[in-house]
């Protein structure tokens, strides 16, 4: 019984945390699209930095949770999130200073 609500609970984690990984991906391409082709103000890169650091801090997260859950390649994520290597680059970084 124990077994059942512990997989359970690491499989309700895992989801939670690729739904977090779908979001920030999607707000960081969102804002490349919309300034896609234009020069960037500091001000404008300093919130792309943001979105970039943040989406590294959820895919790690992410990562963590599959390896807790036994999945150790993570190629098959890496492509179904279509992950930038920007993103995954930054994984376990300590965010950039503001």
């Amino acid at each position: 019984m124990i077994e059942s609500i512990t997989a359970e609970d690491r499989a309700t984690t895992l989801r939670n945390a690729a739904h977090r990984v779908e979001v920030s991906l999607l707000a960081l391409e969102t804002y490349d699209a919309k300034h896609a082709g234009l020069g960037l103000t500091e001000e404008q890169r300093s919130d792309r930095h943001l979105l970039v650091d943040v989406a590294s801090q959820l895919v790690w997260e992410y990562i963590v949770q599959r390896e807790m859950s036994g999945l150790r390649d993570h190629r098959e994520a890496r492509e179904q999130y279509r992950i930038p290597d920007e993103v995954w680059r930054r994984m376990g970084a300590t965010p950039r200073p503001s």
